[in-house]
């Protein structure tokens, strides 16, 4: 079972709390508390199983959605971004393997390389 909630940090250092919404063998999601329901905030935890045996392929899929009000187009978009952690089922990859390109990943989303990053999606 997951957890009942996960708190992150914006870029404005506050804190966001998830609540726990709904949970099912493939994943969970989350929905911001301070949110509403026209227009959530989520947090999604999907999981792929690979195919069976030494060749498999397992993933996590994270994915975090901003719903926002466009009053110029009229209508509700919804902004997100998501991160794929692909694990062969190969003994070489180990926690430590993972944990790894996961420290290296979060070092990727630090304030500077974000903005740089932004930088290069929003024009």
């Amino acid at each position: 079972m997951p957890s009942s909630s996960i708190t992150l940090i914006n870029k404005a250092d506050a804190n966001i709390v998830y609540n726990l919404v709904g949970a099912h063998a493939a994943g969970a999601t989350f929905k911001d508390v301070d949110r509403s329901l026209a227009l959530p905030r989520t947090l999604e935890f999907n999981y792929k199983i690979g195919q069976p045996g030494a060749l498999g392929n397992d993933k996590l899929i994270i994915t975090l959605k901003n719903a926002l009000n466009d009053t110029v187009l009229g209508k509700t978009v919804v902004a997100q971004a998501s991160l794929e952690v692909s694990v062969p089922r190969a003994a070489v990859v180990t926690a430590t393997v993972i944990e790894d390109l996961l420290c290296q990943f979060a070092s990727l989303l630090t304030d500077a390389n974000a903005e740089k990053i932004n930088d290069g999606v929003v024009p």
